[in-house]
């Protein structure tokens, strides 16, 4: 895999598995933190802290991965015969659409953890 393949697979793949990252530790710190056996670690006193620590590195790769695909797609000319810049251009505006699409994704997660006390029963 050359260079520009790796980018614009992080371009590609990067926001998507960011959010799925996001979306099920999410779930994991909430089970961790409200489970009787657990509730008392040190490390899971404030889940709030460690949510947002994972949302805002989640937010970071949506963005990277956002900005290479934007780079990748303006940037797309057929400099050789192996790669066309179609599929370049392609893969990398595709890239870009993901990085914004699942950002919106990764905020609208973290601010819906933010109002609520995950351990409370409902």
């Amino acid at each position: 895999m050359t260079a520009r393949g790796g980018i614009l697979a992080f371009a590609v793949l990067g926001p998507p598995l960011a959010w799925a990252v996001q979306l099920v530790s999410g779930y994991a710190v909430e089970e961790a933190a409200c489970s009787t056996g657990t509730g008392d670690s040190p490390v899971l006193a404030n889940p709030g802290s460690l949510l947002w620590g994972i949302s805002i590195g989640a937010v970071a790769v949506a963005c990277l991965a956002g900005i290479a695909g934007f780079a990748s797609w303006t940037r797309a000319r057929p400099e050789s015969e192996s790669e066309p810049a179609g599929r370049i251009a392609f893969l990398g505006a595709a890239g870009a659409l993901a990085g914004f699409v699942f950002l919106l994704a990764i905020v609208l997660s973290a601010v819906a953890f933010l109002p609520f006390d995950s351990c409370t029963p409902s």
